[in-house]
C-alpha cells in the first residue's frame, strides 16, 4: 500500500519511499547504479547522513519493489520532491510513501519482507574532516635525519667491543637488500683525530658539476 505524493500532507508522509517502474525492471543492477549515484549526488551530499542511521536500499526482487528507507522524514521528502524534477534517466521510475514507517514495521508484529537484498549508503566524508582545526600552524620538520631504527641497531653493533682489536677496524653490514648494502666502518683510536689515507677515502675525486666543464672549455 502506497500513498501518492500529489497533494501530500505531513501527515502523509513517512521515512520509506517506494520505487517502481513500468517499463523497465526496477531491480536490474543497471537500475540499481543509475539509483544509486543519483541518491549520492541529489541527497548524501546534501545532507549527512552517517553510518549509525545510513539510508538503506531494499531490493525486493520477486515484487519488482526497491524499498528506501531514510533516516527521517526530511530526508523522504527531499527525495520526493527532487524525484519530480529528475532526469532523463529515472523518469520511467514512480516515487511513493509508503503508508507507515519502515523503522517501525521491523518488528515482528507484522509480516516479515521476503528474501531481499539490502544497500547501506552514508555521506562522503568531507575534506578537511569537521574537526580540523584551521588556526594551527604546521610543526618544523623533524630534526632527526636518517631512519631511528638503523641508527639504534648501529649502536647496539658499535656498543658491542669485546674481543676486538684496538689496532685494526671492524666492519659492520648496517642494511643488505636488493637495492644495496650500508657497512659501518669502525675507527681503531676513537679517543685520537685520524687522518684519513688515500685507500679510506671513499669518494677518489671531489665532487664536479656541469658548471665545472662549463669553466674548463672557456679556459
Amino acid at each position: 500500500m502506497v500513498a501518492s505524493p500529489t497533494n501530500m500532507n505531513d501527515s502523509l508522509v513517512t521515512d520509506t519511499v517506494i520505487v517502481t517502474a513500468t517499463d523497465i525492471d526496477v531491480t536490474a543492477p543497471s537500475t540499481i547504479d543509475a539509483l544509486q549515484q543519483w541518491l549520492t549526488e541529489k541527497i548524501l551530499l546534501h545532507y549527512q547522513v552517517n553510518i549509525d542511521d545510513p539510508l538503506q536500499i531494499i531490493i525486493l526482487n520477486k515484487f519488482k519493489r526497491v524499498l528506501l528507507i531514510c533516516p527521517d522524514h526530511q530526508i523522504s521528502q527531499r527525495i520526493m520532491e527532487t524525484s519530480r524534477e529528475s532526469s532523463d534517466s529515472l523518469r520511467c521510475l514512480h516515487f511513493n510513501y509508503s503508508m507507515i514507517d519502515g523503522k517501525y514495521t521491523s518488528k515482528k508484529e507484522y509480516l516479515q519482507l521476503p528474501p531481499q537484498k539490502k544497500l547501506f549508503l552514508i555521506s562522503p566524508p568531507p575534506s578537511p574532516p569537521p574537526e580540523f582545526d584551521y588556526s594551527l600552524c604546521e610543526g618544523p620538520p623533524n630534526a632527526m635525519t636518517g631512519s631511528h631504527h638503523a641508527l639504534v641497531h648501529a649502536q647496539e653493533l658499535m656498543r658491542d667491543e669485546d674481543g676486538m682489536d684496538s689496532d685494526s677496524s671492524k666492519n659492520y653490514t648496517l642494511l643488505n637488500s636488493n637495492v644495496g648494502k650500508i657497512t659501518l666502518d669502525t675507527c681503531p683510536f676513537i679517543s685520537k683525530p685520524v687522518s684519513l689515507s688515500v685507500a679510506q677515502v671513499r669518494t677518489p675525486l671531489p665532487p664536479k658539476s656541469v658548471f665545472d666543464e662549463d669553466d674548463d672549455e672557456e679556459n
